[in-house]
C-alpha cells in the first residue's frame, strides 16, 4: 500500500503483487501430488539400507531407499 498527498488530499494506491515464482511452483506441485500408501518393506542383501515400496491410487509404485534403523513413513506425497 502506498500513501501519496497532493494539495491536501491522500490518495492510498493498492498493488496487487504476484507471487514469487518458486512459491507458484511450490503451490502447483502440491496441488498435483497424491498420496501414496506404505505396501511393504524390503532389506537389502547387505542389511545396511531398507526400501519402502508405496502403491499410488493410479496404480503406480514408487520405492524410497532409507538408512537401516529408520522406520518407513506411512504415506509418501509424490507428483502426478
Amino acid at each position: 500500500m502506498i500513501r501519496k498527498q497532493l494539495k491536501g488530499v491522500t490518495f492510498v494506491l493498492l498493488m496487487a503483487c504476484l507471487l514469487p515464482q518458486g512459491v507458484y511452483a511450490q503451490q502447483l506441485a502440491s496441488a498435483k501430488s497424491m498420496k501414496c500408501h506404505l505396501s511393504e518393506r524390503q532389506e537389502n542383501r547387505d542389511k545396511s539400507r531398507t526400501a519402502c515400496i508405496y502403491k499410488c491410487p493410479n496404480g503406480k509404485k514408487e520405492r524410497e531407499v532409507i538408512p537401516k534403523g529408520a522406520s518407513c513413513p506411512g504415506y509418501l506425497d509424490v507428483g502426478s
